[in-house]
């Protein structure tokens, strides 16, 4: 593979869903089109690309990335042109160079550690340093977040979803306790959350790891199996198998999360509290609907009857049986294998 570092100048298209990019790469010495996915990517950002030059069959020769990485310029011309190139707010191309021509390769190091030296430039006072800083602090957190979460394998997608909630915080929340992606970001659930908080080193028995395990463990029973609750001793098993950990440890969380209501434990069963309140309220509209209403039998029968002699069927016993019983009552459930006659009654 090949190497090239350079500042992002026009991003040509891009796909904020997957991230796919087509843009101009300048460097000191070339410009060229660069095609790739890129999780974060503005005009302006300076980058170092690894992949390989390919001919397209209209567009010509294209420098397609397989790897990338948002860096921080190094030779006085690239600083310059990313300076210039607007992506810091209250800097131009005037005063890039100014910044440059004062403070030379240390130019950045300069905005970010010490941004009251930038007085030293003329036209640059305290407002415009406000700006200046608060511009570049908040494109370098953005940058160093996205970063971060590729290291863990994070998609695209999920890596832009876990910034727009956390912000500059994203590497503080996620390395205080992965696990809370669970809760806090759709679409990523207990492995994912657990291969993460594995790279970054946090033990297999902590409390987290255990009570996020026993919830998937549930919602996997519901979601995968249709159980809206699973046997307090089938639960142990579960968790035990998939997290490796000892069974005082499982029970021990459990009963934690019982006493905040993440779980419900009725009699031996235990539920997700998300599956328990469903249950509850849809037994509450069942009762609500279910009000018996008597109707008369003899008079059913002779409709019954009169369709059967329109259609040349004949029902059998239990056929009539839940034709009557649906009439009188709101709630009918008709059971039966196939071939018994259910879509005929």
């Amino acid at each position: 593979m090949e190497k090239l570092s350079g500042t992002v100048e026009g991003i040509i298209y891009r796909n904020d869903e997957n991230g796919y990019s087509v843009f101009v790469l300048s460097g000191e010495k070339f410009q060229e089109t660069v095609t790739g996915t890129f999780p974060v990517l503005r005009e302006g950002d300076f980058v170092t690309l690894k992949g390989d030059f390919v001919e397209h069959e209209i567009y010509g020769e294209q420098f397609a990335a397989k790897e990338y990485e948002i860096t921080q310029p190094e030779t006085e011309v690239d600083i310059e042109n990313y300076l210039a190139s607007g992506i810091i707010k209250g800097i131009g191309p005037k005063t890039a160079k100014d910044i440059v021509d004062e403070f030379g390769t240390q130019a950045l190091n300069i905005i970010e550690a010490d941004p009251m030296q930038l007085l030293k430039v003329r036209g640059i006072g305290m407002a415009k340093i406000d700006v200046i800083k608060e511009s570049y602090q908040e494109i370098r957190a953005a940058q160093n977040s996205v970063m971060f979460l590729q290291k863990f394998g994070i998609s695209t997608k999920l890596a832009r979803k876990i910034y727009t909630v956390y912000g500059d915080a994203t590497q503080v929340f996620v390395s205080a306790n992965p696990y809370a992606l669970v809760r806090d970001i759709e679409g990523i659930g207990f492995l994912t959350a657990d291969d993460i908080a594995e790279k970054l080193g946090f033990e297999k028995d902590c409390e987290a790891r255990i009570s996020e395990g026993i919830k998937y463990c549930l919602l996997e029973a519901g979601n995968g199996e249709g159980h809206t609750f699973l046997p307090f001793n089938v639960l142990i098993t579960r968790a035990q198998e998939l997290l490796k950990v000892d069974e005082k440890r499982v029970e021990e969380s459990i009963f934690a999360l019982s006493k905040t209501k993440t779980i419900i434990i009725e009699d031996d069963n235990i539920y997700h509290s998300l599956f328990y309140y469903a249950e509850v309220v849809v037994a509450q509209k069942l009762l609500q609907i279910c009000s018996p209403k008597a109707e008369n039998e003899t008079s059913i029968n002779a409709d019954i009857e009169k369709y059967e002699k329109s259609k040349k069927i004949l029902l059998a016993p239990n056929q009539k049986k839940a034709v009557i019983e649906s009439i009188n009552n709101a709630i009918c459930i008709i059971t039966g294998g196939p071939g018994t006659g259910k879509t005929t009654t």
